[in-house]
C-alpha cells in the first residue's frame, strides 16, 4: 500500500496538542509547589486553608480532565494521520472526548463557584461573575465531538458495507 504524506494541518494540530500537554504538566506542578499566603482580611486562617484546599482539589481534577482530553485527542489525530479514520477506536475516543469536555466544563464551573463561595465575601466580589465565566464554547465543542462521533459511526458502517461488496 502506498504511504501518503500527512497534511501540514494534522502535524500542526499534533504538535499544538503536545505543547498543551507539557503546559498542563507545568501548571499541575505549579499547584502543588506554590507557597501559601496569608488569609485575606475577613477570613480566618483555618477557613482560608480549607477553602484553598477544596479549590485546589477541584483545580487538580480540572487539569487532570484536560490532560486526559488532550491525550485522547492526540491519539485520535495520530490515527487519522496514519489513515485509520473510520475505526471503532476513533468513535470511542470521540465519545470519551466529548464526555470529558462536558465534565471539564462542569468541574471548572464548580471550581469557580467554590472560589466565589469561599472567597467572594472576603474579596468583595459579586456572584454575577460566576455565570459570566461559564465556558459555553467548550460545551458546544463537546456536543460537536459527540455529533462527529455519530458521523464517524455511520462512516464505519458504510465502509464495512463497501468492503463486503464485491
Amino acid at each position: 500500500m502506498k504511504s501518503t504524506k500527512s497534511p501540514i494541518s494534522l502535524l500542526i494540530i499534533y504538535w499544538v496538542a503536545n505543547f498543551l500537554l507539557v503546559g498542563l504538566i507545568i501548571l499541575l506542578t505549579g499547584i502543588f509547589t506554590r507557597g501559601k499566603g496569608p488569609a485575606p482580611q475577613g477570613l480566618s486562617e483555618d477557613s482560608f486553608a480549607m477553602a484553598n484546599s477544596v479549590v485546589n482539589i477541584v483545580a487538580v481534577l480540572v487539569i487532570f480532565l484536560a490532560f486526559v482530553s488532550l491525550l485522547i485527542f492526540r491519539k485520535l489525530i495520530l490515527n487519522i494521520k496514519g489513515n485509520q479514520t473510520f475505526v471503532s477506536g476513533n468513535i470511542r475516543r470521540l465519545r470519551i472526548l466529548s464526555f470529558s469536555l462536558i465534565a471539564f466544563c462542569l468541574l471548572s464551573a464548580l471550581q469557580k463557584w467554590l472560589f466565589f463561595i469561599f472567597l467572594a465575601p472576603a474579596l468583595h466580589l459579586e456572584m454575577q461573575e460566576i455565570w459570566n465565566s461559564f465556558n459555553y464554547f467548550l460545551l458546544f465543542l463537546a456536543l460537536f465531538f459527540l455529533a462527529l462521533g455519530h458521523v464517524f459511526s455511520i462512516g464505519l458502517k458504510l465502509q464495512r458495507e463497501r468492503d463486503l461488496t464485491i
